[in-house]
């Protein structure tokens, strides 16, 4: 009986947490610095890649260049090595390590700093849990809802499905859509025009890609009737000396202008971190997975940001080469759609708790100083965005 007390008092303050943190993300102590951060994941790799950092931090220019791609080297003591993760346990073994796994018991990052909103929140559980531990002494409640599951399946199959109905109910009532962009007039042919109905003059676009050229074409298509070709940044990104396609081909064949960097590191945060730097001209920043097409009503969530949001997410579509959807890529966009309306929520109750894969927005020096406290794992490594965020004392939007 004890056991089974501890089991249901522990699921219910593990859940009651998970509530508060959607609602009122954790803010970090922003005085304690990257290092803080770094140990609050408790992640092996973060020291050892500050060094790659450095690099590109320093060669972010050179790597520039309109003609043959050019790798991130130079005569400095930081040597990038040809791995991003070659210092760091790999596979199974990373999420076996004792010090990641002492991380995740952390308390400091939902506890610190101190505020009253948290006294309440914890109060309030601390209340609840006690009460229903009195509760069970006297009247022991959860013997007869066990006995009545038991003995009738009925209540946990209703429960069991009627939780999803009742959240996506939830997640529609709640969730405050935005009315829809106009579509501009394609018929001009002004690229400025252009450019300043989509609101994005001072904004770059960073696109990390790998054996890209069959997607590129059209993503860039669909991006030049938002940005300029200089304004766009694409980050080719391998574990080899050397492009393994022709990608860069492809880009140059489109515009000449257009950015093109290789870096011979297969890492997609690595890959922003880069671009972003490389973009040291523009305000903002917009990355995006090579295959995503920007829609002709795109406009730059600008209107969203103040001094505490500094990051914006966009409702998604799942489509094929063809625009079409069958029957999967259908199935793939359905949970886009539910991923669309949590974030909805999320947006209107406390900011979004972590970005899109796919595509997000940014203050330029915000994403620059997430990338840096990222382990750039890539697993997870769009959660990991929003969480590092968080800890900075900013928020995303949507």
């Amino acid at each position: 009986m004890l056991f089974r007390n501890c089991a249901i008092y522990t699921m219910l303050l593990s859940f009651s947490t998970q509530v508060v943190l959607a609602a009122y993300p954790p803010i970090g102590n922003t005085a304690a610095g990257p290092s803080n951060a770094a140990e609050t994941f408790a992640q092996p790799s973060s020291d050892d890649f500050q060094d790659i950092r450095d690099v590109i931090e320093m060669y972010s220019e050179v790597c520039l260049t309109n003609n043959a791609p050019q790798a991130i080297t130079g005569s400095t003591s930081a040597t990038a090595p040809t791995d991003a993760n070659s210092h760091a346990p790999s596979g199974l073994r990373k999420y076996c390590d004792p010090r990641f796994m002492l991380s995740l018991l952390d308390p400091r990052d939902t506890i610190l700093p101190f505020t009253g909103k948290k006294a309440a929140f914890w109060l309030t559980l601390a209340s609840l849990v006690a009460g229903l531990v009195v509760l069970e002494q006297y009247y022991p409640y959860s013997g007869y809802i066990a006995e009545g599951i038991r003995y009738n399946n009925t209540i946990l199959l209703s429960i069991l499905y009627g939780m999803e109905p009742l959240m996506i109910a939830f997640f529609l009532i709640a969730a405050q859509y935005p009315a829809a962009n106009p579509i501009p007039n394609q018929t001009s042919g002004d690229i400025e025009a252009q450019i300043s109905g989509s609101q994005t003059e001072d904004t770059a676009l960073v696109i990390p890609c790998h054996n890209s050229q069959e997607k590129i074409v059209k993503t860039l298509e669909a991006a030049l009737k938002h940005f300029r070709p200089e304004q766009i940044y694409i980050v080719d990104n391998g574990n080899t000396t050397a492009p393994t396609d022709q990608t860069q081909k492809i880009v140059k064949n489109i515009h000449p202008n257009i950015n093109y960097i290789w870096l011979p590191i297969g890492n997609k945060n690595i890959a922003q971190f880069t671009g972003s730097m490389a973009a040291k001209n523009y305000k903002n920043i917009l990355t995006t997975d090579d295959d995503v097409a920007l829609p002709t009503n795109f406009k730059a969530p600008l209107q969203l940001f103040n001094d505490n949001v500094k990051a914006a997410t966009f409702a998604i579509e799942a489509i094929d080469t063809k625009g079409k959807k069958p029957i999967f890529v259908g199935w793939q966009d359905i949970e886009y759609k539910f991923s669309d309306l949590s974030k909805l929520v999320e947006s209107r109750f406390g900011g979004v708790m972590y970005p899109h894969g796919a595509s997000s927005f940014w203050d330029r020096e915000t994403f620059i100083e997430v990338l840096r406290r990222h382990d750039t794992v890539y697993y997870a490594e769009d959660v990991k965005l929003g969480l590092v965020l968080q800890k900075t004392g900013k928020r995303m939007a949507m």
